[in-house]
């Protein structure tokens, strides 16, 4: 344990040195970068993509949660041991 922290120490450096490293490098590209994000981000097209990326991830959610179509029913009670099992 106290060896993995070591370890997430020097790995969360090594990630922070990177990030600063890259912003100075590339300082005058920032604002292009913000400025495609935002034009990017919330265009038509990219809104319609979320919301079809959300809709399939909320569906994908309840069907497992729900267990419906996966035949775990009979998983589920084929280890007890009943009298009438219908």
């Amino acid at each position: 344990m106290q060896m993995c922290r070591g370890y997430r120490s020097i790995y969360g450096r090594f990630l922070y040195s990177n990030g600063l490293l890259g912003s100075i490098v590339h300082f005058d590209r920032i604002d292009d970068a913000f400025a495609l994000i935002f034009n990017e981000a919330f265009n038509p097209k990219a809104v319609e993509g979320g919301l079809i990326g959300a809709m399939l991830q909320g569906f994908q959610r309840r069907s497992s949660q729900m267990r419906q179509g996966f035949g775990s029913a009979a998983i589920a009670h084929s280890p007890s041991k009943v009298k009438y099992p219908y």
